[in-house]
């Protein structure tokens, strides 16, 4: 380990590179997919804090790497990890700047590695099939990850589901079967419907609100109100229908 200005230690590539963005391109692995490192670890969430600051802090949301060119694969995956660590407003910031600046606008093509300038290919493939892969992956994330015991809905930004819109995933293949959601939204914004379909894990389903949204009163399949918690939300397996109320 070595420390930061402030003292706290953090870890890093190893005693030939101790301050460089390529510390954060290893430790990213270690948190998501497999977490090797505990991610409630304090030397770990400093550690993750130090990438942000020397890394993606300076450039908006991007990641300059090698050539001091843009990395948008890089920039997901460490997006991925903030988000297993719980710092999704790193995470949300890096999928906001990778969003802003695809290497084919409107295309949701990005290149391997992008000069930050002209925003066009520097180095390697494009379209980047490892971006689309990361990019994927994190977005299904946070709508939908678990196993046959449990799956976590969210967090996701608030604004991803704006008054009377609708977010949802059907025919998500994996460890419950087959299996999905519908989750509306009303007209005045106080109101979330969740539908359930298809397989159900044995533990039910758990639901993290966005931010600022503040769950009041929960009703499973139109009965009484259920017991709740005001920004995670259990709903037990065999539910097919869930009507929160929130405010914000």
């Amino acid at each position: 380990f070595t420390t930061t200005p402030d003292g706290k230690a953090y870890i890093a590539n190893g005693p030939e590179d101790i301050h460089s963005t390529a510390m954060a391109r290893s430790g990213t692995p270690a948190i998501w997919p497999v977490a090797v490192l505990d991610p409630k670890s304090d030397l770990v969430q400093h550690t993750f804090e130090a990438y942000y600051a020397w890394t993606i802090a300076p450039n908006g949301g991007g990641y300059a790497h090698y050539g001091n060119n843009d990395w948008p694969y890089a920039g997901v995956g460490l997006a991925h990890a903030f988000y297993q660590l719980g710092m999704v407003g790193h995470a949300w910031e890096i999928l906001d700047w990778t969003m802003a600046h695809q290497t084919m606008p409107n295309l949701y093509v990005w290149g391997e590695a992008v000069d930050p300038v002209r925003f066009d290919v520097a180095s390697g493939d494009s379209p980047h099939s490892w971006m689309a892969a990361e990019l994927v992956l994190f977005l299904r994330d946070m709508l939908w990850r678990g196993d046959d015991s449990l799956i976590e809905i969210g967090p996701f930004p608030g604004s991803w589901l704006p008054q009377h819109s609708t977010i949802a995933l059907h025919h998500v293949l994996g460890p419950v079967g087959d299996s999905g959601y519908q989750l509306s939204r009303s007209a005045d914004g106080t109101k979330l419907t969740l539908t359930l379909e298809g397989d159900a894990p044995s533990g039910g389903y758990r639901v993290h609100l966005p931010p600022g949204w503040i769950l009041t009163q929960l009703t499973l399949d139109g009965g009484a109100p259920a017991p709740m918690h005001a920004y995670d939300v259990l709903i037990p397996s065999g539910t097919r229908t869930a009507e929160l109320t929130i405010t914000q």
